[in-house]
């Protein structure tokens, strides 16, 4: 900000396994140390630290899940915390159809003021009739906080999407 050249140091650290058949991937990952807060151009101490993980408990479910926080804080004291969960379930039928579900939460929580939180939601069917065409339908909504602090219905949609690969 104003021109000025910030110098900062950071530890960044990635970790990845795969240890068994029903968990496929597991990773740790983050950097800790000095950050930047960009709005007011000043360094702090903070983090991002990142958790994933891949599970199959079975043949034709999978389960994929990542969960993030990040805090940053100033010689005053911290100036935001944040949290995101995200989950993913798929579950294979066949080899023509699938059913996937997605669900994502974040709050952001900031020194000095209210805890924003979001929420979203969404579904999907899919069935390939041959190799060259591919139906899909599906629904997803979001919430986010109002001025009260309360969820409320952010949108809603539903679609529905037909591929087909024409050929010369």
């Amino acid at each position: 900000m104003n021109g000025n050249l910030l110098d900062y140091s950071f530890v960044e650290f990635s970790v990845k396994a795969a240890p068994r058949r029903w968990l496929p991937a597991i990773q740790l990952e983050g950097s800790v140390g000095e950050k930047v807060d960009y709005l007011q151009g000043r360094l702090g101490d903070g983090a991002n630290l990142s958790l994933s993980a891949t599970i199959r408990p079975t043949d034709h479910l999978e389960l994929q899940g990542t969960s993030s926080h990040e805090w940053l804080d100033l010689d005053s004291g911290r100036l935001f915390t944040a949290q995101i969960d995200w989950l993913k379930a798929t579950y294979i039928f066949s080899a023509r159809s699938l059913v996937r579900v997605v669900g994502q939460q974040s709050q952001v929580e900031r020194a000095g003021s209210r805890t924003d939180r979001s929420l979203s939601l969404s579904g999907l069917y899919g069935y390939r009739v041959n190799f060259q065409t591919v139906f899909f339908v599906g629904y997803g909504d979001s919430s986010i906080t109002d001025g009260a602090g309360k969820l409320f219905c952010d949108r809603r949609s539903v679609f529905m999407k037909v591929a087909y690969a024409f050929q010369r």
